[in-house]
This record gives structure tokens, sequence and C-alpha cells, in this order.
């Protein structure tokens, strides 16, 4: 799993949907791995070596063109992989993989692939440039109107930011890399890296780390309606190399964002090209600030909260002072009143799983599962 196989595989063109200029920017992979030209009026498509059975099954056209061992990286989330230096290709593969890990199958709609290359330039458009975007540049993804086939067979090529941290002097990590502990001991990344020994020292860290995440994730909620999926697997926190500081954050995986299409809309920004009713455009902001709270506050900032063991010492109270510092800066649209409410609404997963819900992609749109069922979650005034 962790240096996972990759097989080339080729279909006819109208077995697939492309976003961008997926088979230019591939080439030099395809030609540097050395594998077979596919016939004419066909597309090359690389996909997990372990996703065959899954792909053969649903693809009845497809051909292997070739299959290559040790040529790249899992990253976090398995299903992304990254190429080995030596091969020169600049890009992730985010590939489908029919696992069930934590929530849900590990595969990629269509929604999610044809629609990256466009929220890419919505969010280069309208973010801080400290926080930067992982791009989804080109994709391909299973022409099936049945989306629940087609899923098993899609590809994202996405921008890889090493180089660019590399020029600045930073190091990319991974925001829940800093809430683990290396085996054997009872103290965190975060504590480590950073050399926190004092409940002070802890203190003083974490209001800085989410005083620098929150300048950079909420003003885009507040101006533009753009919630960013901000949990620990998608932001990493980029750390300057000569002094240890937090100099601003990346981006990565837009499958779960939610964008305020009204606020966007009156903004200039044009949706053509995205499949309808993807679960990521929304109508309602209370969705989209739902979405923030429970991503980027419980899960970010809490888990680490809890990996520096300061739930005893005024931790969530660094967060709501946070939180009020930088909105207090913003035009109030009553998104600070929304987080100070006592309970949230948000998904009961355990419900929806048992009554078979949970990302229901069989519903148009629901790439992100249904809200039938909800549980009341503590918010962060309450915390």
């Amino acid at each position: 799993m962790l240096t996972p196989g990759i097989t080339f595989v080729s279909l006819p063109s109208s077995d697939l949907h492309l976003a961008g200029p997926f088979k230019q920017l591939l080439q030099p992979l395809l030609r540097r791995l050395e594998v077979p030209s596919a016939p004419e009026h066909h597309i090359i498509m690389p996909c997990l070596t372990q996703q065959l059975p899954s792909v053969m099954q649903r693809f009845p056209n497809v051909m292997v063109l070739k299959s290559v061992v040790d040529c790249v990286d899992a990253q976090a989330s398995l299903r992304t992989v990254t190429p080995r230096p030596e091969l020169e290709f600049p890009f992730h593969l985010k590939l489908s993989l029919a696992c069930q890990i934590t929530s849900a199958l590990r595969t990629i709609t269509p929604w999610s692939a044809q629609g990256g290359p466009i929220v890419t330039e919505i969010m280069a458009r309208f973010l801080p440039s400290d926080l930067w975007i992982f791009p989804e540049v080109a994709a391909a993804t299973g022409s099936q109107s049945n989306f629940d086939d087609a899923k098993h067979l899609s590809c994202i090529l996405r921008g890889n930011l090493e180089l660019r941290a590399d020029k600045n002097n930073e190091v990319l990590i991974l925001g829940a890399a800093l809430t683990q502990q290396p085996h054997g001991t009872s103290h965190s990344y975060a504590e480590i890296l950073f050399d926190l020994q004092t409940v002070s020292q802890k203190q003083e860290w974490f209001h800085e780390y989410v005083t620098c995440l929150l300048n950079l994730t909420l003003p885009p909620l507040v101006n533009h309606g753009i919630g960013v999926e901000g949990h620990g697997q998608n932001m990493l926190a980029r750390v300057c190399r000569k002094t240890g500081k937090i100099k601003g954050f990346a981006v990565r995986d837009f499958g779960g964002i939610r964008l305020h299409t009204p606020t966007l809309l009156e903004q200039g920004v044009n949706f053509d090209g995205m499949f309808p009713d993807w679960a990521v455009m929304t109508e309602n902001m209370s969705e989209v600030w739902g979405k923030v709270h429970h991503s980027l506050l419980q899960n970010h900032v809490g888990y680490l909260l809890d990996a520096l063991q300061l739930q005893r010492y005024d931790g969530w109270a660094i967060v709501r002072d946070v939180l009020g510092g930088v909105l207090a800066g913003l035009p109030q649209n009553g998104l600070y009143e929304f987080c100070m409410k006592e309970t949230i609404p948000f998904k009961c997963f355990l419900r929806m799983r048992m009554e078979g819900k949970y990302r229901d992609v069989s519903r148009p749109g629901r790439d992100g599962g249904s809200i039938d069922a909800v549980l009341m979650f503590q918010s962060v005034r309450s915390m």
C-alpha cells in the first residue's frame, strides 16, 4: 500500500470524460516509463494495479498496456501517489481506489474529476497568496451516466509544491501529522519538532498557528463564500527551515469544499464545464459555514489542541479569541454568531451508514453525503 504498483490502460475516447490537457501533460511520464502506444482513438489512463479488478468489471473495452512497480510512493490518503524524483514528473496522481478507508470508498467521482481544474482557477483568483493551492490541472474519468460505475476509473493530475517550498527554504508538513506521536513516545510531533516543553510554550505556539491558519482561510469565506475543507489531511503547514516559524499554509483536495454560488456569481465566476448538481456548489451559506466549522475548527484545530493537551489550559479560549479577532477585521455577516451557537447541526454519520445513505452518489449531487440524518455537534463556543 505504501509503494503501490501502477498500471497503464487504454480505452476508447468515448469511454472517458477529460478535463484540461490531460493527454498532453501525461505524455512525459508515459515516455519515461516506456509505456506502449495506444490504438488510434484511444486514451491512456494510469490506475492503481490493485484497482484493476474493479476497472475490468466496469469498463469492458479496457486494454492493459503496462504495469510498473516501485515508481511511486503513496501519500497519506493512499489513493494519491507521488512519482519518484528520477521520473521528473511535476504532478501527483490522484487515482480511484475501491477500498473503504474511514468513511467511504476512496474512488473519485466524475463531479470531482471534472470540477477540479475549474475550482483551481476560482481558488487561485480569490485565495490569499500565503495560502498556496495544490492545483488540479487536468483529469480523466469514466463517461458512464451511472457515476457509481464511472468513479472507479478516474485520475486527477495535481501539481506538486515541494520544489516551490524548497526554493522558499520551507518544508511542507501535513496538519494531521503534527498531531501524531512517534512509536513508543507520549509526545506529538508538534511538541517534538517545535520544542514545546511547557504549557506556556504550547499555548504561544498554538496561538500563532491558529492565527495564521484563520487569517488565511476566513477572509475567502467571508468575502467570497469559499469554504475550504481545511481538515488536517488537506491542509499543510509551510514551515521556515531556518526559523521554524509557520509562514503560511497550502490546501489540497477540492472534492469536499463548499462554494456559495450566489456570492461567486455576483463576483463574475463562471461555473460552466462542471457537471450539474455537484455538492460543492450550494446556495445555502449555512452549509458553507458548517463545513468550515467542522473540518477546520473541530477537526484540524481541535485535534491539534488535543495533541498538545491544552483542553484544560484554555485551548478553546485561545481559538475563540483568535476567531473573534480575525472576524472583527472582516465585514460582519453573522459567521461569528454562527460559530458561537450552543450547538451546530451536522451529518449523523453512524445513522447514515446504518441506513445506507452515506455518500449516496446515486442521488444527484450527493458527492458529500446525505443530511437526512442530523446530529447536533458542539460548537466552538461550548468546548
